[in-house]
């Protein structure tokens, strides 16, 4: 899966920059997803204030990252957080640290591939009116699946070259859609969505918990170390470079969605199956909802594909350090 080899079976060094490391982690966070569709949690929740939890979270995630990074300039190693907590912890909390990342990477790839097919069952709806069978939306899963794992087949630097593309497409055509809805709403420009507004530092702090978990792409990064160029260097700095432009596309989708939707009417904007595609159909127009839709579909591609990424380098370096069979490295 996505494993180039040199000969004695050691994965291919110095194939992968800092900036194809960067959007890699960019494109595995996938702005679109959260922005078109996942913001409905937070708007619930954070009201008008979605913007400012958003910004917030950029700040509270850059702190957290500061553990990987640190561990990054001593450790380069392709089983990420499994190397990390082997080495400063223990072989044993290692295992059970590895043994929690492949269960939960691989229960997210079974998810994020059931997810896509409930997404063009509800972006069909969306644009027809048609309902659509719950086993279509099951069979369009099944094959998602199927159809990324073969992607992991083509080598890790056509993998990323892919993401790459995909995830820089992704990010410029979010931050266009969100200015040109921002110069089309020119009274609706405010300074209060940075505010806590009628959701309360409650509602603040909890859409925060939420918006958190939109930057969960930044961890394959750490999997690449022994395929990154200077991987002691470029890992951090990939890290920090991904979650800024990640808080950036964030913010200001949010606050575009925000403004375009109208911020005193937040909770209806929750309540809705596609909110952001409801807002960019009312504001750009069908074809620009209609490439949206592509984005989206491309960025849980991205997804599935970084989470398949950091499984296949888990298993890899488990059976290098003989916790898995050895045919597996």
């Amino acid at each position: 899966m996505t494993l180039e080899v040199e000969q004695g079976g050691e994965l291919k060094r110095n194939a992968l920059s800092l900036s194809q490391l960067s959007v890699q982690g960019l494109a595995v966070i996938g702005p679109s997803i959260t922005a078109a569709i996942l913001i409905t949690g937070i708007a619930g929740v954070a009201l008008s204030a979605t913007p400012l939890v958003f910004l917030v979270a950029t700040v509270a995630i850059l702190i957290n990252v500061n553990t990987a990074i640190q561990y990054s300039k001593k450790i380069a190693s392709s089983g990420g957080f499994f190397s990390y907590v082997s080495n400063g912890i223990g072989p044993r909390t290692g295992v059970m640290t590895g043994l929690y990342q492949l269960f939960y990477q691989i229960n997210n790839v079974a998810f994020l591939a059931l997810w896509n097919g409930y997404f063009i069952g509800a972006a069909y709806s969306f644009f027809t009116g048609r309902p659509v069978s719950i086993y279509i939306m099951l069979l369009i899963g099944v094959i998602t699946l199927i159809f990324a794992v073969s992607i992991q087949y083509v080598g890790i630097k056509k993998a990323v070259g892919f993401n790459f593309v995909t995830g820089l497409i992704e990010s410029a055509f979010l931050v266009i859609v969100s200015l040109i809805i921002i110069l089309l709403s020119p009274s609706a420009n405010t300074a209060y969505v940075f505010t806590p507004g009628s959701a309360g530092l409650s509602g603040v702090g909890l859409g925060m918990i939420l918006a958190l978990l939109s930057f969960g792409g930044y961890t394959t990064i750490v999997s690449l170390g022994e395929e990154a160029k200077s991987p002691k260097k470029n890992t951090g700095r990939a890290i920090i470079f991904t979650v800024l432009m990640a808080g950036f596309v964030f913010v200001i989708t949010s606050y575009a969605l925000t403004i375009g939707w109208g911020y005193s009417n937040m909770a209806a904007f929750a309540a809705l199956p596609l909110p952001g595609f409801t807002v960019v159909n009312a504001k750009i127009g069908v074809i620009a909802t209609v490439i949206l839709s592509l984005i989206v579909l491309s960025a849980n591609l991205n997804a599935i594909n970084g989470q398949l990424v950091n499984v296949s380098r888990l298993v890899y370096r488990m059976s290098r350090d003989q916790i898995f069979p050895q045919y597996l490295g």
